[in-house]
Parts: C-alpha cells; structure tokens; sequence
C-alpha cells in the first residue's frame, strides 16, 4: 500500500550501504521524505539518484561520520534546515540531539 509513510521524515544512516540503500527506496516509495548519510560519498548519491529516479523525495548528506558528535549535530541541523515543516518539532530534536551527542562522547573510544 503505497503512501503509509507520506507526510513523514525519515532520518536514514548508511544510506550507501545495502541495507540503508533498501530502506531508503523503500521508505521513499511509501511516500517519506528521506535525508540520507553516510561516510562513503559515492554509494551515498547513487542511492540518492536511484531513489529520485523512482520519483521518491530524498536529499543526503556525506560524508557524515556519526562516531563524530559535531557530524551528528550536522545531521539533524541539515535535516531541520532542509525540511522546515518538521521545524515545530525543533525543540524537542535540539533536546535529543544534545542527549544522543552527550551520550556519544561518553561511550565512544577516544571520545574523553
């Protein structure tokens, strides 16, 4: 059933990647708007083009390595930026995000 997702953003990690370039199409079939990353630039924007072919909606940003707490930040801002609707969401995005960049730096080796 085409459409479940429509009207949503989908955040998707290692979009280059098999299983993110799948869930990419995927989601993007089912009408979301997709915002891809990954540290590999060229996978990255042959699933952008192949999901653009199909007609999905779908922008990316890479290289994007998310072990680093300043690219995950990036990441959300590019996302916010690129799709202002979801802006009244912001606040709470900008809560999680400094929540998931805090517990990054904690865990991540070399991050101390």
């Amino acid at each position: 059933m085409a459409g479940r997702l429509s009207g949503k953003v989908c955040i998707i990690t290692g979009s280059g990647g098999s299983m993110g370039r799948a869930a990419a199409i995927l989601f993007a079939s089912e009408g979301a708007r997709v915002i891809g990353c990954d540290v590999n630039v060229e996978s990255a924007i042959e699933t952008m083009r192949l999901v653009k072919a199909a007609r999905g909606d779908m922008v990316s940003l890479q290289p994007c390595d998310l072990t680093d707490a300043k690219q995950c930040q990036a990441l959300v801002e590019f996302a916010v930026s690129t799709y202002d609707d979801c802006g009244h969401r912001r606040q709470s995005s900008h809560a999680a995000t400094t929540r998931a960049i805090k517990f990054l730096s904690q865990t991540l080796p070399g991050s101390a």
